[in-house]
């Protein structure tokens, strides 16, 4: 009996072609799921419909913000607690001492919630709201500063800071 081998054929690149493109695939399917999630777990909330308005009056909020720094006051907020508080110091570092500071409390995510603000100073530059923020999670802190210069002008300051309710 004579054994007969059969030439075996070379091994071409494409034979590997199938396994490539499952490979690939699969690249693009782990990329697409991390960028999903990612997009998921850091989106801030819903974006405005009137962002082609703001970029018109571009300039009048760099003419306010170019004023409130030339102002040299700063404005921390955050909250003591569940309730928001404002530390206000002038340019030289002293406390901002009667002062009117006024504001809204906002959801950035999940149903709407507002809650208006009214500051009362407790202490030398030191404004505590009048209501505290019940629901735990975030919040965007819409806080309006008043307070008369040395002529009695009324010097304005706005600002908005997120923080996360205990």
């Amino acid at each position: 009996m004579s054994t007969t081998m059969t030439p075996r054929r070379p091994r071409r690149g494409w034979q590997w072609f199938p396994l490539g493109l499952i490979a690939s695939m699969a690249v693009v399917f782990a990329v697409n799921g991390a960028m999903v999630t990612w997009a998921l777990t850091t989106f801030p909330g819903a974006a405005p419909d009137d962002g082609y308005d703001i970029s018109n009056r571009y300039d009048a909020v760099l003419d306010r913000v170019a004023a409130q720094r030339a102002l040299g006051w700063s404005v921390d907020v955050h909250l003591r607690g569940p309730r928001p508080e404002l530390v206000l110091r002038d340019r030289d570092g002293a406390p901002l001492i009667g002062a009117r500071a006024t504001g809204a409390a906002l959801r950035p995510l999940g149903p709407p919630h507002r809650h208006e603000l009214h500051f009362t100073e407790v202490t030398a530059g030191h404004y505590l709201a009048d209501i505290d923020l019940a629901e735990p999670g975030q919040w965007d802190l819409l806080v309006a500063v008043v307070h008369p210069d040395a002529h009695g002008q009324d010097q304005r300051w706005a600002q908005t800071q997120r923080v996360r309710a205990p």
